[in-house]
């Protein structure tokens, strides 16, 4: 029995628009005002026992917190091409920071003085609230993106479909169902929710936040900060101790494949799942469409976490 692992780069081989530009593309035209103003400063209240802002406000927010995350991107990684393993990873770098820059107005702040600093505290304080406010709603913008996917330009890679028997598996980290629609396959495993189910998962796994820089530099603002960070993280741990059925399932398996896959460090775990569960596995594939230093990378990790048979590449050429 063969293993699919798919991952984002599979459903855009496909002519899917489920690529970071796609997402924000969604946001803009849910407030097209985003392109034309800055952060702004919503109105907050309580609703279902939850902080709460209005949804243009929010997608505003969320739009420019997640564009300023995608410059740094792209001077850390010296690439425009944003993917999607670094749009999760950016949820757990966020510089909230710059949610604060010209709130306070011609606000003069004298830290020796205990009535200011009191004051400056509260501002922040309220600041920070508006911002989980606003990014809290995250999920549900995703959950909306998601749910409006349109597969209907999809077509059927043949070099793909040659490759499948009716036995094979397959663990899809995408939210859509071109497995089912388009090529009718069966055993698949939607590690994260799909187009329709109650729950879709994603998130980052930078487990730090920096209290401190955020204290000293935002006084009063670092506890909801790290609320939202938390808020925000992809619990890994506890997926994969709630899918055993599935790794009872790779005892049978002989070869994995991987299609579309970037192996982020967000999901490195279930790669490292994967192959403790598959004692019987001996061939490990690497679609080749990555740059040859990204599948040494790829390479690099799968061996670095335990696996001991043969990596090699395949071709999807049509």
């Amino acid at each position: 029995m063969k293993l699919f692992i798919l991952g984002n780069g599979f459903d855009i081989a496909h002519h899917i628009k489920t690529e970071y530009s796609d997402f924000k593309r969604f946001l803009e035209n849910y407030n097209p005002e985003i392109l034309e103003s800055d952060m702004p400063n919503p109105i907050i209240s309580l609703k279902d026992g939850k902080l709460y802002c209005d949804s243009k406000n929010a997608a505003n927010i969320i739009w420019h917190l997640i564009d300023n995350a995608e410059r740094h991107i792209s001077d850390d990684i010296y690439n425009e091409n944003i993917e999607w393993k670094h749009v999760e990873e950016s949820m757990g770098k966020l510089d909230y920071s710059e949610c604060f820059d010209n709130y306070f107005g011609d606000w003069n702040y004298e830290g020796d003085c205990p009535e200011y600093e009191w004051k400056y505290s509260l501002k922040n304080q309220y600041r920070s609230l508006q911002i989980a406010a606003a990014v809290l709603q995250i999920q549900d913008f995703f959950s909306k993106w998601v749910n409006q996917i349109d597969i209907s330009e999809a077509e059927i890679k043949t070099d793909f479909k040659n490759l499948v028997t009716k036995d094979d598996l397959f663990i899809n980290f995408n939210y859509t169902d071109i497995l089912e629609s388009i090529y009718h396959y069966n055993n698949i495993w939607h590690i994260h929710g799909k187009k329709g189910s109650k729950k879709i998962i994603f998130g980052h796994c930078n487990i730090d936040f920096d209290y401190e820089s955020y204290e000293n530099i935002l006084y009063g603002s670092s506890a909801i900060l790290k609320n939202i960070h938390y808020a925000l993280l992809k619990d890994v741990p506890t997926i994969i101790s709630e899918n055993n059925i599935l790794w009872e399932k790779l005892k049978e398996v002989s070869s994995v494949y991987t299609y579309g896959f970037s192996y982020s460090y967000v999901d490195l775990p279930y790669i490292n799942k994967i192959i403790k569960s598959c004692p019987n596995c001996k061939e490990w594939y690497i679609e080749e469409y990555p740059s040859e230093k990204e599948i040494n990378k790829y390479t690099n990790y799968i061996k670095k976490l335990g696996f001991k048979g043969n990596i090699n590449k395949f071709k999807i050429a049509k």
